[in-house]
Formats: structure tokens, C-alpha cells, sequence
């Protein structure tokens, strides 16, 4: 995530990776050249295809969204995203965690605190283990 004051633009993959551990795998030597792109209605998205098996389908994603598109966590104006998901069936189905119907607005919960502020829970935060 980026403060507030970054200055909002294009996603570029050299400027996310120089902040991460590098890509997981089964990828490796990422480059804007081998990105593939699609569009939903929080702007467009990046990603790569890894097809291991008859019909096991992974996929590296990036996108980068501002807060005009979806409510961002006090303090910062930009997320930058990366999902690496393996399914055993189609793309579209492993890139469904990082399109507008799964990282959108949609599902946002506000807790209670208990020092009597609100808590906003992610969309995407994984469920309690019991």
C-alpha cells in the first residue's frame, strides 16, 4: 500500500517486485512483456498463466487500485495487489479473487472495538479457525 500523498498512476511491475520477495512460484522472470491483461469495472488487471497437469491452471495477478475505487485502509490512497492461485479448473475461475465481484466494495464490515471505535474488516480477510 502506498501513503497518502503517493502520487496515483499506471501499475509497473519493476516498481511493485523491487518491493516484494520476488514472485512465487511456478513463476519466474516476470516482465511486462509476458503480462497478460483483462478489464473489469475497477480498471484493468495483469496477470500470467501456468498450466501444469490437464487441468490445473495458475495464475500470477497484479492490480493496483486507488481509493476512489474501493475504500482503502486509513492512510493510504493506492493498493497494489499480487495473487498467485492454482485451481483445478479454468483461468477465469483462479482469477476470480482479484476481480470486482471478490476485491470489491461489496462486502466491507465495520466492528466494534472495544475501545468504542469502528474496525473495518477486509473482504478478504480469512475466517476465524474454531
Amino acid at each position: 500500500m502506498c501513503p497518502t500523498g503517493a502520487v496515483p498512476g499506471a501499475f509497473r511491475l519493476d516498481d511493485f517486485l523491487s518491493r516484494t520477495e520476488g514472485v512465487p512460484s511456478p513463476f519466474a522472470n516476470v516482465s511486462d512483456d509476458d503480462l497478460r491483461r483483462a478489464t473489469d469495472t475497477l480498471g484493468t488487471y495483469f496477470y500470467l498463466v501456468y498450466q501444469t497437469g490437464g487441468q490445473t491452471n495458475c495464475v500470477l495477478a497484479f492490480r493496483r487500485i486507488d481509493g476512489a475505487e474501493r475504500l482503502l485502509p486509513r492512510g493510504t490512497n493506492i493498493m497494489e495487489v499480487m495473487l498467485r492461485n492454482c485451481v483445478l479448473g479454468p483461468v477465469e475461475q483462479a482469477l476470480l479473487p482479484i476481480t470486482d465481484r471478490q476485491i470489491g466494495v461489496s462486502a466491507v464490515a465495520a466492528v466494534q472495538t472495544g475501545e468504542g471505535g469502528n474496525r473495518m474488516l477486509s473482504p478478504l480477510a480469512a475466517p476465524e479457525v474454531q
